[in-house]
């Protein structure tokens, strides 16, 4: 009898795995649920239950089982990166009255996380993320978004150049953004740094160069969102 039980719950996780894998996320929380049902300290399945709700944009189930995992793993930097992003994402969602109410048990985690990792580069963004989106009332600080994206410089140089373009597009520096952007370009010429450069030239209507970006960004990436658009732009 106890074979079939630890059996069945195998069976769960398992296929509660596939399912994830397969983008089944409904489908997934089920088969995790009834999986942790009868092996609550699966930490597998915790983790993956908690990345189903994020795929659905339920952030605040997400939240309720990453807390549950921090709180069993404290010096996970993983998990406290995953609580503090998905519960300020839940709080975004909130209104503004009652979200401020989560703001320091965000930037708890998600320092927490770069405490634990140095070299936590997702932890940094969502950190350059809040501080630039924040109201400075309730702790918004453009000079401690650039902190964390010269420390990303230091870590991941497109990451680092990606981030300082976020910070003066946020604030609509369309110049310095492009410049940051550009040196982005230069670093990694990753298809999100040609895409944040094509959008900043497009808000300057920089059209001559918007074309030469997407050129060069097709050519390199062979994305053909990059061809398409720059077909739009010739007709």
């Amino acid at each position: 009898m106890l074979f079939s039980i630890h059996s069945w719950s195998q069976d769960n996780c398992s296929l509660g795995d596939e399912q994830y894998n397969n983008e089944n996320y409904k489908t997934a929380i089920r088969s995790f649920q009834l999986c942790l049902k009868n092996n609550p300290k699966n930490q597998n399945a915790q983790y993956n239950l908690g990345k189903s709700y994020a795929k659905l944009e339920n952030w605040e189930k997400a939240s309720d089982v990453y807390e549950r995992l921090v709180q069993n793993y404290p010096n996970n930097a993983e998990y406290n990166f995953l609580y503090g992003g998905s519960l300020g994402l839940y709080a975004k969602n909130l209104n503004p009255l009652k979200a401020v109410n989560y703001i320091s048990d965000i930037k708890f985690y998600l320092k927490k996380a770069i405490e634990l990792d140095a070299n936590h580069i997702d932890a940094r963004w969502a950190l350059v993320q809040i501080y630039m989106e924040l109201p400075f009332v309730v702790g918004g600080s453009k000079s401690t978004a650039e902190k964390y994206a010269e420390e990303l410089l230091e870590i991941s140089p497109i990451d680092g150049h990606l981030a300082f373009g976020f910070i003066e597009a946020y604030d609509e520096n369309w110049s310095d953004a492009e410049k940051h952007y550009k040196k982005a370009v230069e670093v990694g010429q990753s298809e999100t740094a040609f895409q944040k450069l094509i959008d900043v030239q497009l808000q300057q209507n920089k059209i001559e160069e918007v074309k030469t970006t997407l050129r060069k960004a097709y050519k390199i990436t062979q994305k053909e969102q990059f061809k398409k658009k720059l077909e739009e732009l010739r007709s």
